[in-house]
């Protein structure tokens, strides 16, 4: 059933069940009580192709947002060691090497979602 794959997508968030709602021109509240007895009831299924395009954009969001949050995750447990160096009183990073490579591919990552037309509820977040 088409109508329980758009619906039922995990990736939806309050923003798109309002779209939803827009389309329906009923307001739809997500809760436990919203069944796909009820879903069926109101015959939503006939706006299943409206649906899709909301769906989708909604897992590629979902996508986008997983992925700055594992970006989040690398660096939060991070260390950076600092020696001093010589007798200068400054101080030089040690392990840059894994540093280097984490920051490399979180900056190419970055530049991806940040291009990507999916972004615009996370535009802040990206920049």
């Amino acid at each position: 059933m088409p109508i329980i794959f758009t619906l039922g997508n995990p990736g939806l968030k309050d923003r798109h069940w309002a779209q939803i709602s827009e389309i329906i021109n009923v307001p739809i509240k997500v809760d436990p009580d919203l069944t796909l007895a009820k879903i069926l009831d109101m015959n939503l299924g006939r706006y299943v192709s409206l649906f899709e395009s909301i769906s989708d954009n909604a897992s590629k969001e979902a996508t986008l947002e997983k992925a700055m949050d594992k970006m989040e995750r690398d660096w939060a447990d991070l260390y950076f060691t600092v020696n001093p160096f010589k007798d200068t009183g400054t101080y030089v990073i040690a392990g840059v090497d894994d540093i280097q490579l984490l920051l490399d591919d979180h900056i190419i990552r970055t530049v991806t979602i940040k291009n990507s037309p999916n972004i615009k509820p996370f535009e802040t977040r990206i920049l």
